[in-house]
């Protein structure tokens, strides 16, 4: 076993003799704020710190036996040996902890850096949406003159890319593309910085070890799967789906060695890829995909953190099941993962996933059964009941119910919201571009349920309205639809 006796050995000491003199008195104050009761760490730094910042590696005062004598009176025995390198132990992680608050405290980018993570990490989109735009137009402001400049661009990029992701923003390309190219940008200048280095040091060597071998290293998994999704974005059908294929393969081959939340862009993807399928009819193969992409997110847990699914995911999962015509599956998992949902959100989220449920199996009654008399707290939660209640009124018109009335008042509702969000200066808020793209369908459902329009002139409706929801239900529903009280045409 390693022993020492002079304390200059000591992670504690390599790293106590790089302090500047102003430091030395401020990681003091810090122990006396943070670890107050340590006594004996205290009279350990007491000592050593009178030797800062000359460390003579032959000074006997430095050698842990005469070290313990003068500090606790008495000869070092091999227990209090033990003792007094575990104290050095405590020292050195709580001199690094100094060290890392004082460099937040200091330095503002790393300081915007961990803040940005925070909010992410925390879900608060509204801040976190504006201090990643901030913190990301002042980093580029002007181009990386460094390369410490250069990483400190692309994470301004990741972070202002996470935000554009959000399901709650609405689709910016240009924004996009500009992370896209700061992040190209400042890789590139990075890599060709290493490069020039490599191959100068590659001259400099004998000729048997100047070969750059690893030039030409295999794709990770991650890359090769977003490869695959990117080129599955073609306009060949056939072309499209054997990348669907292969990055579905990659993605089940390789799932240990890809971080959770990016399972969870990956399979968003696929299912995307394969709910598009659904719309062109091609339900009896792409169904049952449907339903092994979903029981593979579940299986590998990309669609939780820390163990709770959000009432988003719970709802999309049992929205696209159903689509399938999965029923039984979706039954199942609403059955069986409700627990995941966090307990003030599981008995609304649980509602409206089995009304999603009822109006996909066409039992419209059980929708408005369900949903009529309840009252929902979150807005968001009474939009999606809203909606979910208008679709099973078009299509059972229940006797009770006036639909050109819910229409209105639903109408309403929604503008009330928008001004109160307007005026509270919650510009960003998520809410707002869902409002805008409800009151869309509104609009669209009133003209539908009115029967005035020619069918030619609601269909140009539909395609020229943005943004909107539930288009594709809308024109489903326009292929049955005959205007009943159009104009008549003028004779001539």
């Amino acid at each position: 076993m390693l022993t020492y006796n002079n304390m200059q050995h000591l992670k504690f000491f390599s790293l106590f003799q790089t302090l500047h003199e102003k430091e030395v008195p401020g990681f003091l104050k810090y122990l006396k704020l943070m670890h107050a009761g340590e006594e004996v760490a205290f009279k350990v730094f007491g000592y050593v710190k009178k030797f800062h910042p000359h460390l003579e590696e032959d000074d006997k005062k430095l050698e842990l036996d005469y070290a313990y004598r003068k500090i606790f009176g008495q000869a070092i025995s091999e227990k209090g040996r033990k003792n007094l390198l575990n104290t050095f132990s405590d020292l050195y992680l709580w001199l690094k902890d100094f060290l890392l608050q004082e460099k937040v405290r200091q330095d503002a980018s790393i300081r915007d850096m961990l803040w940005l993570g925070i909010l992410h990490e925390r879900e608060l989109s509204n801040e976190f949406s504006k201090s990643a735009t901030r913190f990301y137009e002042s980093k580029t402001a002007s181009p990386a003159n460094s390369m410490s400049n250069g990483i400190t661009q692309i994470i301004a990029a990741y972070f202002q890319h996470q935000y554009l992701v959000l399901p709650s923003t609405e689709p910016d390309l240009p924004a996009l593309n500009s992370c896209y190219q700061t992040i190209k940008e400042a890789t590139d200048t990075i890599c060709s910085r290493i490069d020039c280095e490599r191959t100068h040091l590659s001259i400099m060597q004998s000729p048997q070890t100047d070969e750059i071998s690893h030039l030409n290293q295999p794709a990770t998994p991650l890359r090769k799967l977003y490869t695959e999704l990117t080129q599955m974005a073609g306009a060949d059908p056939i072309i499209e789906e054997q990348h669907f294929n292969q990055a579905f393969q990659i993605l089940a081959d390789d799932v240990a060695f890809i971080a959770p939340d990016e399972r969870y862009m990956v399979i968003k993807y696929l299912r995307n890829f394969a709910a598009r399928q659904l719309m062109r009819k091609n339900l009896e193969k792409y169904g049952p995909i449907l339903r092994q992409i979903n029981q593979f997110g579940l299986d590998n847990e990309a669609f939780t953190q820390k163990s709770v699914m959000s009432a988003t995911e719970f709802t999309n999962i049992v929205t696209i099941a159903s689509s399938a015509k999965d029923f039984d599956w979706a039954a199942q998992f609403i059955l069986t993962k409700a627990h995941l949902l966090a307990t003030g959100i599981r008995n609304d989220t649980v509602l409206l996933a089995k009304a999603v449920l009822a109006l996909e199996q066409e039992k419209y009654k059980a929708v408005w059964q369900q949903l009529e008399t309840v009252t929902f707290d979150k807005p968001t939660d009474y939009i999606r009941a809203k909606l979910l209640l208008m679709r099973a009124y078009y299509e059972d018109r229940p006797e009770h119910i006036d639909l050109h009335q819910v229409c209105d008042q639903f109408e309403n509702w929604l503008y009330r919201q928008r001004k109160q969000k307007m005026i509270n200066q919650q510009k960003t808020s998520s809410l707002l571009g869902t409002i805008a793209a409800v009151l869309g369908f509104v609009q669209i459902f009133k003209l539908l349920i009115n029967e005035r329009l020619e069918h030619d002139v609601l269909f140009e409706r539909i395609h020229k309205t943005s943004p909107l929801v539930l288009d594709q239900w809308l024109l489903l529903k326009l292929s049955d639809y005959k205007a009943r009280y159009a104009p008549r045409k003028k004779r001539i």
